[in-house]
């Protein structure tokens, strides 16, 4: 792929977490807003493979360096609070967005994806572990 489409890639997927932020997640909590944030840029910015609970709820979440997600379950409920909110929101204000922000559940992590809707089939590299992109045309 070409550069200027990886940056025309990247900055249509920033235009569209910003456009979930203010209308799909205007009352989601603060905390909220500011992991799915978090997770969409580490995943452009390529470090999606960095992405684990322990990392997520102590960069985000505001948790200790000794955090164990077998005895604290903040990451895996706060991601099925986005979940929800988000399938909410494209299914009312959102249905025609041309991308849509997707957390796919995996067992105790999740999938970070995009579905576009006329972009491009590939624009930025599989992460690694638990988050990655999902390349699905909803046409």
């Amino acid at each position: 792929m070409t550069f200027n489409r990886k940056l025309k890639a990247k900055k249509t997927l920033l235009e569209s977490l910003a456009t979930v932020l203010e209308h799909g997640l205007a009352t989601a909590s603060d905390r909220q807003r500011r992991l799915i944030q978090y997770l969409v840029t580490e995943e452009l910015e390529g470090r999606g493979d960095r992405l684990k609970a322990v990392s997520i709820a102590t960069d985000v979440l505001g948790r200790p360096a000794d955090f164990n997600p077998q005895t604290d379950s903040i990451v895996r409920v706060e991601m099925g609070r986005i979940r929800q909110t988000l399938e909410l929101y494209y299914a009312t204000l959102g249905q025609n967005d041309p991308v849509q922000i997707k957390f796919e559940k995996r067992g105790s992590g999740g999938a970070c994806g995009w579905s576009q809707r006329r972009f491009w089939s590939q624009c930025l590299p599989a992460a690694h572990f638990g988050f990655f992109p999902i390349w699905q045309d909803t046409h």
